[in-house]
């Protein structure tokens, strides 16, 4: 990056994310600029938030790229792209492309993540609006079933680093 706040900007006390599309892919991007709210008045989180955005938005353009030379239609990626994005922040996470989530794992994000997809799945089985919450706390039985099953295997696993 160029300067440390690259792509941030304050609007009235809160931090932006706000980065025009380069040149080369308006023709497959059809937004001007992207402009998003990082949800905070901290300078910390809203660094870590751009880049992850910013290795977000140059994968997509990459990939559009790639498919306008292999198939010539770019909407199908762009609607997954922002459903995933839209998704990941409503869930409170930083949307993180597979290959960097892999590389890098931070077990409690992991496990957090992975509880939420495995809570959500059960409860689109059963049918449910909402996830039931146990008598014993706050977090859904899914969640602590799960839990429990993640830190069996990272034992069993002897501490190792998963996927290396």
């Amino acid at each position: 990056m160029k300067s440390l706040d690259q792509y941030l900007q304050r609007r009235g006390g809160r931090w932006h994310y706000i980065r025009r599309i380069p040149t080369r892919f308006r023709k497959l991007d059809p937004r001007d600029t992207i402009r998003t709210a990082l949800d905070t008045s901290s300078l910390q989180v809203p660094r870590a938030r751009r880049d992850a955005m910013v290795e977000a938005d140059n994968q997509y353009w990459a990939h559009l790229a790639f498919q306008q030379e292999q198939e010539g239609a770019a909407s199908t990626s762009r609607q997954r792209y922002e459903a995933a994005r839209t998704r990941a922040k409503a869930r409170g996470f930083i949307y993180t492309p597979l290959p960097e989530l892999t590389a890098t794992i931070d077990v409690e994000d992991l496990l957090q993540r992975l509880s939420f997809a495995v809570c959500q799945r059960r409860s689109e089985k059963r049918n449910q609006g909402s996830r039931s919450r146990s008598r014993h706390g706050s977090r859904p039985a899914c969640i602590r079933h799960f839990a429990s099953s993640f830190r069996t295997l990272l034992r069993q696993a002897g501490g190792e680093r998963i996927g290396k």
